[in-house]
C-alpha cells in the first residue's frame, strides 16, 4: 500500500530560522527564484532512526536553506521516518516527509508538497514554482530485498513544464552486488517505461550504495545506470571521472529518452556536507554529532530548448 500526503503551506512560522539566517537576510527572500536557475534537485538520506529525528529534519533544512535561499526545489528523501508526531513546527505530516515539507514551507516562505512511499521509507518534497500533481511507487527489488523507487509527477505552475522526479534506496553490503544491478535494471525499465513525450527528460536520485569510485572500480550497477543517465556532477566539476560516493544525482540521457523535451544546463552545484560535523539545533539538549550520515548532493539547473 502507498501512503502518499501531498498538500502545500503558504505562511512561515515565526522564530523558525535561526538568528545566523535572520542577520545573514535568508528569511524573506523564500521563492524569489533566480532567472539563471530554473529547477534545483538534490537527494538527503535523512537517517530516519537517529535520535532526535525531528530536529535534525529542521537543522538539515538550515542548511539546505544556507546553500541556496531562493528556492526549495525538488528534494528525494531516502531513510524517511514513517510514523511522527513531534514534528518540530507543530503541524506537520505524519511522516518525515510531511514534516519536512512543513519545516521547509516556512522557512523559505513559499508552498512545499510532499510525497512519501511506506514501504522502503522514501519520500519526495517539492517547493514553489514545481507542484507534485501525482505519486506511484514500484518494488525494484525481490520478494525478500524489497526495494522502492517513488515517482513523483511535477509540473511548473508558471511554465507549465512537466516531470517525473523519482527517488530510490537501492540494497547495501558488498555482498549486494548483483542485487543492486537487478533493481538498477528494474529502475531503469520503469522509468523509461513511464516516461511520457513532451516531458523533460526524467531525474533519478537516490542512495544507490555503490558509485563510480566508491570501491576499486565501479560495480556493474553503476555502468548500468550511467548508459542511460548522465551525472550532473560532471559537468560541474569538468571531468568524467569524478567521484560521487553512493548518493547521487542522475539524469535521463537524451539518446535514451529520444521523446522529452528540453535539456539541462548545469548552472551551480549545491552539495551539502552532513557527515561528521557537529551541529547545535535549538530544543535538542547538546550537540548533535552529526545531521545525518550522508551527504547531500544537489545542482541548480537551467531549462532550454523547450519554448
Amino acid at each position: 500500500m502507498l501512503y502518499v500526503l501531498i498538500f502545500g503551506v503558504s505562511s512561515r512560522q515565526t522564530g523558525f530560522a535561526s538568528k545566523g539566517e535572520e542577520q545573514a537576510g535568508l528569511v524573506d527572500k523564500g521563492g524569489s527564484g533566480v532567472p539563471d536557475v530554473d529547477l534545483v534537485v538534490r537527494t538527503i538520506n535523512t537517517h530516519y532512526n537517529a535520535p532526535g529525528y525531528p530536529l535534525r529534519l529542521l537543522g538539515i533544512a538550515r542548511k539546505f536553506r544556507q546553500a541556496w535561499p531562493h528556492t526549495v526545489g525538488v528534494i528525494g528523501m531516502q531513510e524517511v521516518r514513517g510514523v511522527m508526531d513531534n514534528c518540530p513546527d507543530g503541524t506537520g505530516g505524519s511522516n518525515g516527509a510531511g514534516c519536512f515539507a512543513s519545516i521547509l514551507s516556512r522557512i523559505f516562505n513559499v508552498e512545499v508538497d510532499s510525497a512519501y512511499s511506506v514501504p522502503n521509507h522514501v519520500g519526495i518534497v517539492a517547493g514553489r514554482p514545481w507542484r507534485i500533481t501525482g505519486s506511484d511507487h514500484w518494488n525494484v527489488g525481490s520478494l525478500f530485498e524489497k526495494r522502492y523507487l517513488l515517482e513523483t509527477r511535477l509540473i511548473h505552475t508558471q511554465k507549465r513544464w512537466r516531470l517525473k522526479f523519482y527517488t530510490v534506496h537501492l540494497s547495501s553490503q558488498k555482498k549486494h552486488v548483483l542485487e543492486r544491478l537487478k533493481q538498477v535494471r528494474n529502475v531503469i525499465r520503469i522509468v523509461r517505461g513511464r516516461a511520457t513525450p513532451g516531458e523533460l527528460p526524467p531525474v533519478v536520485v537516490g542512495d544507490f550504495n555503490a558509485g563510480r569510485t566508491y570501491g576499486v572500480d565501479p560495480e556493474p550497477s553503476v555502468l548500468e545506470m550511467e548508459k542511460y543517465f548522465w551525472r550532473p556532477i560532471d559537468e560541474a566539476v569538468g571531468r568524467g571521472t569524478h567521484g560521487t560516493g553512493i548518493d547521487i544525482v542522475y539524469i535521463g540521457r537524451k539518446s535514451a529518452f529520444r521523446k522529452s523535451k528540453g535539456e539541462y544546463v548545469v548552472v551551480r552545484s549545491d552539495n551539502v556536507s552532513f557527515s561528521g560535523i557537529p551541529v547545535r539545533v535549538d530544543g535538542f539538549p547538546g550537540v548533535f554529532d552529526e545531521l545525518t550520515d550522508h551527504d547531500s548532493q544537489g545542482f541548480g539547473l537551467r531549462i532550454k530548448g523547450v519554448e
